[in-house]
């Protein structure tokens, strides 16, 4: 494209053209690029602000407040909203509250197994909305693992969705699964690890699929060892019981190496969640294929 000599009468009608029609059909008439009629409107003192031709008036769902639809912040399927705070209040009028299944069930178990583990279940802030976002997330970089939490939010009844994440640098992507539900977030702060083991210690089914889930999060399958690793000892003691009902025999051990990270005479109570406790089933190879082939987890089935 030829460069263009622009004139006052061409910048007169730029600036009479800018704010009612798109830059792709404004580039048209000069003969210019699209870039071109964006590098001439900052120079002339032109904002997108100033566009009209995409604009139009709605009315907010809640506070039935006119705007305009480009300014809008927040929309929700068919409703528009003016605001956050509108948002929120006819979500709360409307009674839109997620009903997750929390009766015990295979499903539940894998999903709290993930939540011991690498899963997360918060209670989020965003400004003045203090305490209104309640999120159960999992970020991992094996995406059948991802896939499979997805699923089993999904059979919760808790809506989630799934997206990646590029990390920079020499991090590798992850992939992000996320649900949002109030009455889980205060059915999971009230549960404890004896009620874990009340609900899901019953049934073998349950229990394969509660040790399936904190496997794939906090387990490991290679050289000939299938193990187990959290920093909470007590979480191990609650899956050493679980894989010695099912008849597997193991062992825990504390990693020495973050033992060596510290100093002894600065220790107290606190600084033993730093320790890394390994859970070894014991019995040879023939026992650790034994737990892959009845656990059956979709990711960490093989030796590496």
């Amino acid at each position: 494209m030829k460069y263009h000599k622009w004139t006052k009468s061409d910048e007169e009608k730029l600036k009479e053209s800018y704010p009612h029609m798109p830059n792709r059909q404004i580039a048209k008439i000069f003969g210019v690029s699209k870039i071109a009629i964006n590098h001439k409107a900052r120079r002339l003192g032109l904002n997108w602000s100033q566009k009209t031709y995409s604009m139009r008036k709605v009315i907010c769902d809640y506070c039935g407040e006119p705007f305009v639809k480009r300014r809008c912040y927040v929309q929700r399927v068919r409703h528009h909203f003016c605001s956050m705070e509108c948002r929120d209040k006819w979500m709360r009028a409307h009674s839109y509250v997620i009903q997750p299944n929390l009766l015990p069930s295979p499903t539940l178990a894998y999903v709290c197994g993930v939540l011991l583990g690498d899963g997360m279940c918060y209670n989020a802030s965003q400004g003045k909305n203090k305490g209104f976002t309640y999120a159960v997330a999992l970020e991992v970089t094996e995406k059948p693992f991802a896939r499979s939490f997805l699923q089993a939010l999904w059979q919760v009844e808790l809506k989630p969705r799934m997206f990646p994440i590029k990390k920079s640098g020499d991090r590798q992507d992850t992939w992000y699964v996320k649900g949002y539900s109030k009455k889980f977030y205060e059915w999971w702060i009230k549960q404890t690890l004896s009620d874990f083991q009340k609900m899901f210690f019953k049934e073998e089914g349950m229990l394969k699929e509660f040790i399936r889930g904190f496997y794939e999060s906090e387990g490991s399958y290679y050289k000939q060892h299938c193990q187990l690793c959290n920093s909470d000892y007590k979480i191990i003691l609650l899956f050493q019981k679980a894989l010695s009902q099912l008849g597997f025999e193991s062992s825990i051990y504390r990693n020495e190496q973050r033992w060596k990270d510290f100093y002894r005479d600065k220790y107290d109570v606190e600084s033993w969640k730093e320790f890394l406790y390994i859970l070894y089933i014991r019995g040879g190879q023939h026992e650790q294929n034994r737990f892959i082939e009845l656990i059956k987890p979709c990711i960490k089935n093989s030796l590496t």
